[in-house]
């Protein structure tokens, strides 16, 4: 199993060089003509750490791409353990897929090239907000899948209030779905983690308060904790627990959905029953897409 450092960072060993600030690095490429590509250090420091080496195929290459093992666009994050050259055949194949959505002998290069760049969380505690249909438990899935094929002890939780797919799992509006604990109250989230190293939590918005303080144990306890929860309700009230949350994350991701009537970017969850827009009742409701939809700021209707 990989070793969990909590939200300290450290400079890749192997790059062998000295690790000075992002600052000085950039002063020095830009006398040089060239850029900062992640943190402090150039494309070229990459290509110099990887020996100009595809860790795909193996290539030698001259004329090389940086390819993010983990694609940006899924779940991984623009870091120096998540960052290898790539010859463009290779990177082109491989597209913005997940691991375990590869064959078998890719799967293992991948593996093994994540453990050689010491692949671990970057941050104590991060936050999944937005509104419905965003992706939000998408990402967490992924996540949580990610960590679990790297050998981490992984543990996911959900409120017992939601149970719209299934009571014993996470479950996507797409169908797809990851076993996971509801639990009543946040003390049993305590109670079934202490050889966990890394801790899911879906739709926190439906939590009380305590699990504010819940998450900043955990992170004291050495583990990395996700958060997923909506921004809002459906009056546009932001979910005083998902802001919380935020404020006291290290990282934050903001999912945006489509509007269901413009097709623009969509921040805001809508109440939609028989045709008409609900602007005002019960701030808590259980629904899916029969009952809610995204709207961005010009098509959500307010009180």
């Amino acid at each position: 199993m990989l070793p969990i450092s909590g939200a300290r960072r450290r400079p890749l060993e192997s790059l062998n060089r000295v690790h000075l600030n992002a600052r000085s690095y950039k002063r020095k490429y830009r006398k040089k003509g060239l850029r900062v590509f992640i943190d402090g250090f150039s494309r070229e420091d990459i290509a110099i750490r990887d020996n100009h080496t595809c860790y795909m195929c193996g290539a030698h290459l001259e004329s090389f791409e940086i390819d993010h093992v983990i694609p940006i666009s899924r779940v991984g994050f623009h870091t120096l353990d998540n960052v290898s050259v790539s010859c463009q055949r290779c990177n082109s194949n491989k597209k913005a897929r997940m691991p375990w959505e590869l064959d078998s002998t890719l799967q293992n290069i991948i593996f093994n090239r994540l453990v050689e760049l010491k692949h671990q969380p970057r941050v104590a505690s991060l936050v999944i907000a937005g509104p419905m249909f965003s992706k939000k438990s998408t990402r967490l899935l992924e996540m949580a899948t990610l960590y679990n094929w790297l050998g981490y002890k992984v543990a996911c939780f959900k409120p017992s209030i939601d149970d719209r797919y299934a009571l014993n799992s996470i479950t996507t509006h797409d169908g797809l779905s990851i076993v996971a604990m509801p639990v009543t109250n946040t003390q049993e989230i305590l109670d079934n983690t202490e050889s966990t190293d890394v801790i899911f939590i879906d739709e926190v918005q439906f939590f009380d308060k305590d699990i504010i303080k819940v998450v900043n144990e955990l992170r004291s306890a050495g583990k990395f904790v996700v958060s997923a929860g909506l921004n809002s309700d459906f009056m546009g009230s932001p979910f005083e627990i998902t802001g919380g949350l935020a404020m006291l994350s290290d990282k934050i991701i903001v999912a945006k959905s489509q509007c269901a009537r413009c097709k623009e970017s969509a921040m805001w969850t809508q109440m939609v029953v028989g045709g008409m827009e609900v602007v005002s009742g019960q701030r808590v409701h259980v629904g899916g897409p029969e009952t809610y939809e995204p709207r961005c700021s010009d098509c959500f209707v307010r009180s």
